[in-house]
């Protein structure tokens, strides 16, 4: 069991690092990041610590899904990180610092308010500030927003679209 629990704290706590003067291109989450499903419920802390897993062939609208990556503005000044979340109903992305420490949750999605007019893509791109020589974890969950009509239907469509990336400025 002790084994099994370091394997996992291990993995978290040496994730690779995308350094964003590496990123050129907007490049597919699947091909930089973990990914971890949890239950609707769980929280950050709870994805920090499960362990990763291959992707799904098909997602299931039961599920979160969440992509772990550590990035780090490696340039002089600050970067905005956009991270483009497709066409899901919620998209939450939590900034950690090292430790793991909450600093941003960030959210978007075709379910999510929004303060101002809609424009093209608006509730897709999720615009994670990252300041000179800052390195940060980014939990990017996708999910349903949570309701009453899965419950009652037991249909759990649509499936959360993992087809996300991330870019620069």
């Amino acid at each position: 069991l002790i084994v099994g629990v370091l394997t996992g704290l291990r993995s978290v706590a040496a994730p690779d690092t995308l350094r964003l003067g590496q990123l050129t291109d907007k490049r597919p989450l699947r091909q930089v990041a973990q990914l971890i499903t949890t239950w609707p419920t769980a929280n950050w802390p709870a994805a920090w610590a499960a362990p990763a897993q291959p992707a799904p062939a098909r997602t299931d609208g039961r599920f979160a899904y969440w992509w772990r990556l550590t990035v780090q503005n490696n340039a002089s000044r600050p970067q905005t990180l956009y991270v483009f979340g497709g066409n899901n109903a919620t998209i939450t992305c939590y900034v950690l610092a090292p430790g793991p420490r909450l600093l941003h949750v960030l959210r978007t999605g075709s379910a999510v308010p929004a303060d101002h007019w809609a424009y093209r893509h608006h509730d897709q791109y999720v615009p994670v500030p990252l300041a000179a020589g800052q390195t940060a974890t980014l939990l990017v969950r996708v999910a349903n927003r949570p309701g009453v009509l899965p419950f009652l239907t037991s249909a759990h469509l649509p499936r959360p679209s993992l087809n996300a990336w991330i870019e620069t400025e």
